[in-house]
Order: structure tokens, then sequence, then C-alpha cells
């Protein structure tokens, strides 16, 4: 019996017998690369006969293609897998094709010996020649010592470029510069500048390997300096040059995921967030800043995994992304990234509002870092003054700020925030008209002017005050206060009884941001106020709609915010009925607690406002006075009582003039409606407070009731719950 496992050392016959034992014809693949050429091609078939594994012969070729398949620029790398995994299963099976040939020449054969016999001329013609060999089906295969001499020649050209290429490979890496800023800056790398806008990705393609001094001058107060050595090429490893992120500011956000095609395993996404790195070394992706295909081709039963790097979206709310880093990263990651932010962007009122989230030790590292940066921060101060007032109220606020202003006393924004935290009006309004006499002039201090004056009922010197600080405002192009004087203006329009003049410029600003939705309320408030026809408002509500759902908002936000304009129109028009109707119509988790509290109290339904309030951990003293009000009026002395001790508790959390209420009113000491007029606290919270306090007091009810219903102009909630429990009681006449 012969043991060669060659093809062409059998006859046709001899070959079918080892068939007929079990034998199988098989051939391998294999694969050579060198830089853009590759070759794949088949091996001559081999007989392996029955009991003997289809491995063995294919194992030489299987190692071929592992040393020399890899290094061909991009078909080595797709073609050494597929080469591998044929030959690894045990090569291609060619037996059927070879049986197949194998019948179709018995039976040629028989028919020309058929042809022959009725010719009369007889001769012996065998099924197949014994020489006959198999010729496997296409592609078809070329033999002999050329063959062999190309494929060695093949496997020396690798040989000798396989270093160079390895070098190529591992030598460069792809580097991307980010910023993480909404402002401009330049990052230099080896002396080389490379300017980055806000919010950009920038790639500097591949860098050779070693060392690279990177250095950028950040645009944040006290102008922090970053600089590093970034040593491309130490981990690299032959064909996975990796992806380089540098972020100078760490506050880019970039993450990897990782997308299973063709399993229908439960666990086919994976996200991999990267925080506070300013240096990011990463596998190379398969996408970078793509997103991922819809569908890739796969082999049926198998799978396959892909990967991307991409950056969270800069517009995203800074809350939502501090929520996705402490959900996939912790919360002391998200801390360091709010600590980071908090020191480049000190005036950025999205950071500093979750400021308000800390407690009280972290807050006070978070504030540190800028509190005695000059010039003075105006935004992050405020919003310190409001956190310790809140949080600590036993810090003395005040004469922190006047040793502050002592060792500048010229300077502005120190009069400023002197001023807001005073209990003195006269003295208040002093610091404030220093404040704009500075060079430069703090121009907040028009602000705190024009509150000033609407806190005490002078509406008509408020609109005065905000007319002059709006031109100062946008003449230095401060948009934030722009935005705050004009909403003032409106209201003191609104006060002063000039509600068409409010009506129109309120639809002007609404026009020209027709997706500002606090925009939109105020606008459809207004609009029931005027008793505008249903039409004005039919037209705002589709082009709002149109706005939002351009920008992509899911149908049912869109639905629900719509709701609630119409629910605020008719709140505005009076018709607390149909209020109440709309707002129930919302989807169920739509509204938040404030707004459940709300409706529960315009609803006149005590238990269910009392539960939602109770349910807070902290909640402002209105909803309580707000309750204690509703109780006194239906009769409910003890719930009133309750509602009223617990608002003054609350007092002690709001500020300096607050607190000092709520500590006279705990002692009894309830001032009069014109002391109550005095004290620096803003017209909404007056309104509610006074109501209440004439719920207390029979004797004062009158001018209480006066103070606010003077101080109720605002058409939001809750004029329309203030309005009805004054009505019919006190003195309807008296003003003050």
């Amino acid at each position: 019996m012969k043991s060669s496992n060659r093809l062409e050392d059998y006859s046709a016959e001899e070959i079918r017998e080892e068939v007929e034992r079990g034998a199988r014809i098989v051939a391998y693949v294999y694969c050579v690369s060198f830089l853009v050429v590759t070759f794949k091609r088949a091996t001559r078939p081999y007989l392996i006969k029955g009991g003997h594994g289809r491995l063995g012969p294919g194992l030489p070729w299987a190692l071929l293609t592992l040393l020399f398949g890899w290094w061909g620029f991009p078909w080595g790398l797709i073609y050494t897998p597929m080469a591998l995994w044929q030959t690894l299963r045990g090569g291609m099976d060619l037996t059927d094709a070879w049986i197949d040939g194998y019948t179709t020449r018995v039976a040629a054969a028989a028919v020309a010996e058929e042809d022959a016999k009725a010719d009369a001329a007889p001769r012996s013609q065998p099924p197949l020649l014994p020489g006959d060999t198999f010729n496997p089906p296409p592609p078809p295969q070329k033999r002999g010592g050329k063959r062999m001499a190309r494929v060695v020649g093949i496997v020396v050209a690798v040989i000798i470029g396989m270093s160079v290429f390895g070098w190529f490979l591992n030598g460069k890496s792809r580097v991307i510069l980010v910023s993480g800023l909404g402002e401009n800056y330049t990052v230099t790398i080896d002396g080389t500048p490379h300017a980055l806008t806000p919010f950009e990705r920038k790639d500097l393609g591949r860098l050779p390997r070693g060392p690279h001094t990177v250095r950028a001058v950040l645009p944040a107060p006290g102008s922090p300096v970053f600089e590093t050595t970034v040593t491309l090429g130490e981990k690299n490893k032959i064909g996975s040059a990796p992806l380089v992120v540098i972020n100078p500011d760490r506050l880019a956000l970039a993450y990897e995921e990782k997308m299973k095609y063709g399993s229908k395993a439960e666990n086919d996404y994976s996200f991999k967030l990267h925080p506070n790195a300013a240096v990011l070394e990463l596998r190379r992706p398969d996408y970078v800043f793509k997103p991922f295909p819809d569908k890739i081709s796969v082999k049926t039963g198998e799978s396959r995994v892909r990967t991307r790097v991409a950056w969270l979206d800069a517009t995203m709310p800074f809350h939502r992304r501090m929520e996705i880093i402490e959900s996939n990263n912790g919360a002391e990651a998200a801390r360091t990234y709010l600590m980071r932010a908090g020191a480049l962007t000190p005036s950025d009122g999205a950071v500093l509002g979750y400021a308000q989230t800390l407690d009280t030790g972290a807050a006070r590292e978070f504030f540190a870092q800028h509190l005695d940066t000059l010039p003075v921060i105006v935004n992050l101060h405020r919003f310190y003054q409001e956190y310790m007032g809140r949080r600590d109220p036993e810090r003395d606020l005040v004469a922190e700020y006047r040793a502050r202003l002592a060792r500048h006393p010229d300077d502005g924004a120190l009069h400023y925030l002197t001023g807001r935290l005073l209990a003195d009006i006269d003295e208040s309004r002093g610091c404030m008209e220093l404040a704009l006499k500075a060079a430069p002039p703090c121009l907040y201090a028009w602000s705190a002017l024009a509150y000033a004056a609407q806190n005490e009922g002078r509406f008509g010197q408020a609109l005065e005050i905000a007319v002059d600080g709006l031109k100062a405002a946008s003449g230095a192009g401060n948009l934030q206060l722009t935005d705050t004087l004009f909403a003032m203006r409106r209201d003191m329009l609104v006060a002063t009884g000039q509600l068409g003049n409010a009506l129109a410029e309120t639809k002007r600003a609404h026009d020209r941001n027709p997706e500002d939705f606090q925009l939109a309320k105020t606008f459809f408030l207004l609009q029931g106020l005027g008793n505008r026809p249903e039409a004005e408002a039919t037209v705002a509500l589709a082009k709002f709609s149109r706005e939002m759902t351009a920008r992509d908002y899911a149908a049912e936000s869109v639905k629900n915010a719509s709701i609630t304009l119409k629910a605020c129109r008719a709140y505005g028009r009076g018709d607390m009925a149909e209020y109440i109707n709309l707002s129930k119509g919302r989807d169920g988790d739509s509204a938040g607690v404030v707004s459940k509290i709300e409706l529960a109290l315009s609803e006149g339904d005590m238990p269910t406002a009392r539960a939602l309030i109770a349910g807070q951990p902290s909640m402002h003293s209105r909803y309580w006075f707000l309750l204690q009000i509703l109780a006194s009026r239906g009769g409910d002395d003890g719930l009133a009582a309750e509602c009223f001790g617990k608002a003054v508790a609350e007092l002690a959390t709001e500020g300096t003039e607050a607190r000092a209420l709520g500590e006279a009113l705990a002692r009894g000491r309830v001032p009069d409606a014109a002391a109550m007029l005095r004290i620096n606290l803003q017209s909404a919270e007056k309104r509610v407070i006074a109501c209440a306090l004439g719920w207390r007091d029979a004797a004062g009810r009158p001018e209480f009731f006066a103070l606010a219903r003077k101080m109720n102009f605002d058409p939001a909630f809750p004029r329309l719950l203030l309005k009805q429990a004054m009505a019919g009681d006190g003195d309807a006449t008296k003003t003050l």
C-alpha cells in the first residue's frame, strides 16, 4: 500500500478506491505579502487517507501564512486571517468535485467504447488512463519548480522588508488634539503651534516615535499653563499603532464603544468613559468620530466586534455630563471633573449651579479656587454667597466681604458684592452707587438697584433704572445682565399698567428665540393676561412645536410642552379650572415635583400638597406659606400653625434678610406692612409672606393684603391663588 499523500502518485482507479475507504482530497490556502503586494493561493491537492487527520499537512502552510501573510497593506491584513481559518479548519475538501469529474470521464469512456463496437473496430479502452491526474476546481493551480522558486523568492523578499514595514507601523502614532473649552487657545507640539477653536477636535495625523513636548496656555483666570512630554512608540505593537488623544484642559470627555455584530448575546455593547485625562492612549479603533454602521458583513452563526472612539457632545447640559461620569466612573471622578471645570470656567452658571449640590466642605474647596482671583469673578461670588447663606447660615459673609473691600477699596465688583449682603436698604444702595462710579464700573449694580426699587414698590423708578442699565449692559456686550434687565423691564411694564408694551417686547423676543421655553411660558402668560385673540396663541404654539421638532425633541416632550403653554395662557387669563384641567393632561412623570405641588395648591388639595412638600429634603418657604394660607382660609387652624412654623424654619436657610425675618417671626415679633416693605426681599416673596401674615393677623390684615396685592403683578403662579385668598377679605381699597 502506498504511503504518499501526493495525488500524482496514484492512478484514478486507486484514488477512487482510497476514497471509498474514507480518504479525502484536500487543498490548503496560504498567504504571503510584501508591503503593498499580497498573494493568496491554494496548494496542490493532497490525498488524506481514511483515519488520518487533515490538519498535519496544512501546518507548514499555516506557519508560512502566520509569519509572512500580515505584511501587506491593506490586503495582507484581510487575507491572512481568511487563509489561516481555511487551513486550520482542515483545508478545502475537493473530494466531491474529483468524484464528479471521475464519473463524467467513466461515462464518456463507456460511450466511446460503444461507438467503437458499432464501427467493428474492437479495441480496449480503459475507463481512465493510468497517467491521468486530478485537475482541481478553479482557481487552477500552477505546478513545477518555477512555482516553488517564486514562493521562495517572495519569502526572502518578505524577510528583507519585514523589519522596514514593522518599523513603519511601530514608529508612528495617530495624534488628535481636543478642546473642552468654549474659547480659542493654542497648543504647541515641539514648538509647532496648533490653534484650537471652541470644543474642536483636530486630527494631526501620524507623528514619529519618540518624545514630544506639548505646551498650552489655557484661557482661564490666572492663565494656567499645561506642559507635558508625550513619548510615542514605547508601547506600540506591530500592527496596533495606537491612537493618542491630547486634551490639555481635561474637560473634553472621550469614550470608547464596542459593538458586536451577528451575535444574539445580550451583552453585545460596551461603553467606557475617560474623564479627567490629559493624555489618553487607546488601541487603534475601527472608527474615530464616525458612528457605527447599521450592519456589516458577517457569516451566519459568527460574530465580529467593532470599536469606535468619540466625544460627548459639547452642547450636552453640564448636569447630564456629571451624571454620566458618576454612573460610569464613580463619585470621585465626577468631583474631580467638577473641580477642574470650576477652575477653568468659574463664571459658567451651569457649573456653579451644580456646585450647589456639594456638601459644605467640598463647596468651600470648589469656590476657594477663585474667591481671591482678580479681577473679581462676580458670578462665582454671587453663587458662593447664595450657597453659604443657605447651607452655612452661621458664616458671617458681611464681615468676610467688608474685609475684602478693605483690601481693595476701589474695586467696583466688591462694592456690589458687599452691598447685596447688607440688610440696611440705604447702605446697600450706597454700595451699588459706588460700584457704578468705580473704574471700571460693576454693571451688575444696575440690576441690584432696579430690584431694590421694585422690592420697595417703586415700580416707575425700577423701570427707569432697568432701561438705563440695559443700555450699559448692551454696550458692554454682557448678555447675561442684558437678559436679566430685559426681564426686569418687562415686569415693570406690567406692574405700571403698560401690558401692551410688555407683550409686544416679549413677542419680539419670542420670535427671535422660539425654542426658549421659559420665554415662551412668559409670552403665553401675558397673552392670557391681555386677553389676546386665540388665533395669535395658535400661531405661536405651532411655531414653537415646529422648532422643538426640528431640534429632535421627542414627540411626547413636544406634546407636554404644548400643554404647558396652553395652561400658562389659561392661568394668565384667570381661568383656574382650565389651567388645572390642562395641567392634569400632561403625561404622568413629565411634571416635576414643583409643578405637582403648584397643581395641588391650585386645586386646594391640601393633603397632597402637604405630602409633596414634606417629601422634599429642602423646600422653599413660599410653599409652606401658601399651604398655610389655604389652611387658614379653610378654617384648619392646626394645619395652618404647623405650616407657618415650617415656613419660618425654612427662612433661616434663604439668605441674610430672610433669616433675620425668620428669627423675628419665631420670637413672635411680626413686622407691620410698612416695615415689610423695607425688608430687602424680592417682591415675589413679599406677596406670599404678606398674604400669610394677613391671615394670621386679623388687625393688620388690610395693610398686609394691600401690600400683597401691590406686589402680585407677576402673572405666573401663585397670582390666582393669592388673588382668591384675598378676595372679599380686608380693605381692598387701602394702599401703601
